[in-house]
């Protein structure tokens, strides 16, 4: 996480950011929430508020359920959901 956040402030660096645009680090580097929460509290604190810091995506959708469970542990679930 150090890596990507140094990486993210040397790239933006060299860079000017005029009118509405504004520099985004953003952490969506996989489901680790431990790593995405690291990585967001490294971000911000590195900023000293010279870019923003997005929030990832953590999908909340049925992908990211089956993901967490597991597709057999869901397919019980699917006689609740109505078809019709």
């Amino acid at each position: 996480m150090e890596y990507q956040v140094s990486l993210f402030e040397k790239r933006i660096s060299t860079k000017s950011f005029k009118g509405e645009t504004f520099p985004v680090f953003w952490s969506n580097l996989g489901l680790y929430l431990r790593f995405l929460k690291d990585a967001t509290d490294l971000a911000v604190e590195r900023s000293g508020g010279r870019w923003r810091v997005g929030y990832t995506d953590s999908h909340p959708s049925m992908d990211c359920v089956v993901g967490w469970i597991g597709q057999s542990e869901l397919s019980p679930c699917s006689t609740m959901i109505p078809t019709s």
